[in-house]
C-alpha cells in the first residue's frame, strides 16, 4: 500500500456533515484528503494526521474510524489530529479569516486562565482561594476545573452534589460558598478514571464551557478556569475557542517548576493570551515552634522569573499546612481562616488581578 494509493483512498472518503462549494455554487462532500497535512508509510505502520479547525470532537472520532476501516491491513493504522494546520485551498464563502473562531461564554463577563506548566505547585488551591478572594471583594465568580484527567474541586469544596439540567438542557453550577462551580468530578464516580484520547476531552471542555448555565442567577463577572499542567490540549482548546482576558502563572521558586512556568509563559505569548503576573507558591515555611521562616524550595525564583520575562510579579504564598488542611476539609482558607496570613495574601493578588481586568 504505497502513499499515492493511500491519498487516493483518503480523497474517496467524505468527512461527516462537512461540505465545501466551488465558484459554481456546486455544493459536494469535503473529502479527508482536504485535510490532509502529513502522511507517513512504512512496512509497519501508516501514519496519517489531518487537520482538525472546525472539526467538532465527535466528527473527529468518526473520521478517524473511518480512515482506520478504510486502511485497515497488514500494518497498523494511526491517525492524529492538530488545530496547526494549513489553510485549506478551497473555503466557503464568507468564511473567516483566522481559523480560531473564538466566542465568549454567555453569562460571563471576564475569564482568567490559572495555569502552571508543572504539577504539584499548588495551582488547584491557589486558583480557588483567588476565586474566593475575588467573591470577597463583591464580584459574582465562577470557577472551572479544566483538569479532565484529574478533577480536585470537588473535594476542594467539599461539594459532591451532581448538577442539575435546566430547561433549556444546560448544567446549573453547583454553587458552594457564593460560588459557581462546575468540574468533571460532578459528572463522574471520584474513583472512576477518565481513559480518554484527545478530542474526547476536547468534546468534554467544550460541554463545560458552552453547555453550562454559568450565568443562572446573574452575570458572573469573572470565571477562573483551573487549567490542568502542561501545555497541551486543554490549553491550546480554551486559546482558540474562548475570549480569554488574562491568565495567572503559578510556580514554586526551585528551577525544577520554573522551566514548565516559562514554557507556559511562552505558550500564552504564542496564542496571544496575555499574563497578568507570576505567583511564587510555597515560597517559605514558616516554623509553628520557633517562628523561622525555612526557604524548602528556595527563595525568589519566580520573583526572577517574572522579572526576566516581563510580567508582573503578584506575590508569594508560603507552604503553610492551613492551606492544606482547610482544602482536605472542603473548607477553602479565605473562608475559615481569612484574617490569616495566607489570606491576607490572596486578597492582595486578588486585588492586582482585579484591576489588570479592568475589574473593580
Amino acid at each position: 500500500m504505497n502513499l499515492e494509493y493511500i491519498k487516493r483512498t483518503l480523497n474517496q472518503l467524505a468527512l461527516p456533515n462537512a461540505t465545501s462549494s466551488d465558484q459554481s455554487s456546486e455544493t459536494k462532500l469535503q473529502s479527508v484528503a482536504s485535510r490532509l497535512i502529513n502522511l507517513h508509510a512504512d512496512d509497519k505502520q501508516i501514519l496519517v494526521l489531518l487537520d482538525a479547525t472546525e472539526l467538532p470532537a465527535d466528527d473527529q472520532l468518526a473520521t478517524k474510524t473511518t480512515v482506520e476501516d478504510a486502511l485497515k491491513g497488514d500494518k497498523a493504522v494511526h491517525v492524529s489530529f492538530s488545530m496547526d494546520a494549513k489553510p485549506q485551498a478551497k473555503k466557503p464563502p464568507h468564511a473567516p479569516k483566522s481559523p480560531m473562531n473564538k466566542k465568549p461564554i454567555p453569562g460571563v463577563k471576564k475569564i482568567l486562565l490559572v495555569a502552571s506548566g508543572k504539577g504539584g505547585v499548588g495551582k488547584s488551591t491557589t486558583a480557588l482561594n483567588l476565586a474566593i478572594a475575588f467573591q470577597q471583594r463583591g464580584l459574582q465568580v465562577g470557577m472551572l476545573d479544566a483538569d479532565i484527567y484529574g478533577p480536585s474541586l470537588p473535594l476542594m469544596l467539599g461539594a459532591y452534589d451532581k448538577p442539575h439540567v435546566s430547561d433549556d438542557k444546560k448544567l446549573i453550577p453547583i454553587t458552594k460558598y457564593g460560588l459557581s462551580a462546575m468540574s468533571m468530578g460532578f459528572l463522574i464516580d471520584e474513583a472512576m478514571p477518565m481513559i480518554w484520547r484527545g478530542p474526547m476531552v476536547q468534546g468534554a471542555l467544550h460541554q463545560l464551557l458552552f453547555e453550562v448555565a454559568w450565568g443562572h442567577e446573574g452575570e458572573l463577572d469573572l470565571l477562573v478556569i483551573d487549567t490542568p499542567p502542561g501545555t497541551g490540549d486543554v490549553h491550546l482548546t480554551l486559546a482558540q475557542q474562548l475570549v480569554v482576558d488574562g491568565a495567572v502563572i503559578v510556580s514554586t521558586p526551585q528551577d525544577m517548576a520554573l522551566i514548565d512556568a516559562k514554557k507556559a509563559i511562552a505558550m500564552f505569548d504564542k496564542v496571544s493570551i496575555p499574563v497578568v503576573g507570576m505567583i511564587e507558591n510555597m515560597a517559605y515555611f514558616c516554623c509553628p515552634n520557633c517562628g523561622m521562616n525555612t526557604d524548602i524550595f528556595s527563595r525568589d525564583g519566580a520573583h526572577k522569573a517574572a522579572d526576566a520575562a516581563g510580567i508582573p510579579f503578584l506575590g508569594a504564598i508560603p507552604l503553610a499546612p492551613a492551606i492544606r488542611l482547610s482544602c482536605d476539609a472542603g473548607v477553602p482558607l479565605a473562608i475559615g481562616s481569612s484574617l490569616s496570613e495566607s489570606a491576607l495574601l490572596y486578597s492582595e493578588i486578588s486585588k492586582l488581578v482585579a484591576n489588570r481586568l479592568g475589574l473593580k
